[in-house]
């Protein structure tokens, strides 16, 4: 860190990391304090559980930590005797530095105990089979609803404990107020919606921006009824912690700033690149550099905005000389599809259905769009649906329209209502 490093004649510098990004125990492992089961494990506040079945953590008004006090060990209880972490001794500030990784935290933590408890629960919050079923059917049955790029489509709610934190995600912002709107008892679903609303506001870079104070009231919110619905003994470490989630959308952004999807997708592609047990870290060093190398040589060619799968079956405009027609564009490293699922985008305010794409005799690239005529809101509790992006739309113009494929940047998902659809803007690509 002082004085670089040296290697193969060239220099390097070696910086601190802005953020560490971890799962609950890795934290308390790294920081040196109490593990997630601790009375006094909450690495934000200095909130002391209570054993209600397990530890949990009723109130939400305790002191915030800081960097000053975890250096001065002002809360015993937090520490291990005193042991003082390496990486404190580096000069790492040891609480702002160290995020809540939402992908453990809210997917794979959280919203999994809320699926757990409208199946498996208490009979206070358990659904009914029937219910259970339709629910299931209607998130099977909007599998072709979702975008190419979505490699996860929805699974019945009887397979959660085999879900991923991507379908987590998906079901929290995009497929479950869908699904559960009517089915959830209103109560229910008005507390669900306090997390989905709070969580698209902090994963959405301009959201986040503007509305994190908003974010973090709705997440307190949400944490002070949860206990009032399902019992103070599901006030856990992952419930209490959704009330310290905006600090690091104000520290770092966007939530995926620091999200460990990213590292967590990667090592899927790192196991497949070793092929014996001998030398793993040699085999992962020596295929990652020829990947690598490989893909400096690609980069220009996949970066290249071309046409892909031509065809002639699609609608054209009259009077427009039209060279070819094709089912998909790379454009910038997006693909603009005719595809159903992938085909829906915000157009100036207003959301388009992409028919085809042609390229003109000219050299021009087109869209051949149909736009929705009618938008209103999806819902109005916490907040009206459309100041975060979400839109019902009815009647579907026959008419037809050129967009140049410059215009088509921000992706829609489009989810089938029984009069009409409702439009999500999509925040991520997996």
């Amino acid at each position: 860190m002082r004085d670089g490093l040296e290697y193969n004649e060239r220099h390097y510098n070696v910086a601190l990391p802005d953020a560490f990004i971890c799962d609950a125990p890795a934290r308390a492992y790294l920081k040196c304090i109490k593990g997630h089961t601790g009375y006094s494990s909450c690495e934000r506040c200095t909130e002391y559980g209570v054993h209600l079945g397990t530890v949990v953590f009723p109130e939400l008004t305790a002191p915030l930590r800081t960097d000053l006090t975890f250096d001065q060990q002002l809360d015993s209880e937090h520490h291990h005797n005193d042991i003082v972490s390496p990486l404190q001794e580096l000069g790492i500030t040891m609480v702002s530095s160290f995020v809540l990784d939402y992908m453990h935290l809210v997917c794979l933590g959280h919203v999994r105990r809320i699926v757990h408890l409208w199946t498996k629960g208490p009979l206070s919050s358990r659904l009914s089979a029937s219910t259970i079923n339709m629910i299931s059917d209607h998130l099977e049955s909007i599998r072709a609803n979702l975008p190419q790029n979505f490699s996860r489509k929805p699974r019945s709610l009887r397979e959660y404990r085999n879900w991923k934190a991507t379908e987590y995600r998906q079901f929290l912002l995009y497929t479950g107020p869908v699904v559960l709107k009517g089915r959830l008892p209103t109560r229910l679903y008005k507390n669900f919606m306090l997390l989905s609303v709070a969580m698209r506001i902090l994963l959405s870079p301009a959201l986040c921006s503007k509305h994190c104070e908003y974010a973090d009231k709705l997440l307190k919110c949400y944490v002070t009824n949860f206990g009032q619905i399902y019992g103070s003994e599901q006030l856990v470490y992952n419930t209490h912690s959704l009330i310290h989630l905006a600090d690091d959308a104000r520290n770092f952004g966007a939530l995926d700033n620091v999200s460990c999807f990213p590292f967590e997708n990667h090592l899927g592609t790192m196991k497949r690149l070793v092929r014996r047990p001998q030398g793993a870290v040699q085999q992962l060093v020596r295929r990652l550099s020829e990947k690598q190398h490989s893909l400096s040589l690609k980069s220009g060619k996949e970066r290249a905005n071309k046409p892909l799968q031509p065809h002639f079956s699609g609608p054209t405009l009259p009077d427009v000389p039209v060279r070819m027609q094709y089912m998909k564009y790379r454009h910038e490293g997006n693909i603009i599809s005719r595809r159903e699922g992938s085909n829906c985008f915000n157009v100036k305010g207003k959301v388009a259905v992409v028919r085809n794409i042609v390229e003109l005799v000219s050299g021009g690239m087109y869209a051949v769009c149909q736009f929705y005529e009618k938008e209103g809101s999806f819902y109005n509790y916490p907040i009206e649906s459309t100041c975060v992006g979400i839109r019902t739309v009815t009647r579907l113009s026959h008419q037809l329209h050129d967009v140049s494929v410059t215009d088509l940047t921000e992706r829609l998902i489009l989810l089938p209502l029984q009069d009409g659809a409702v439009a999500f803007v999509q925040l991520h690509n997996q």
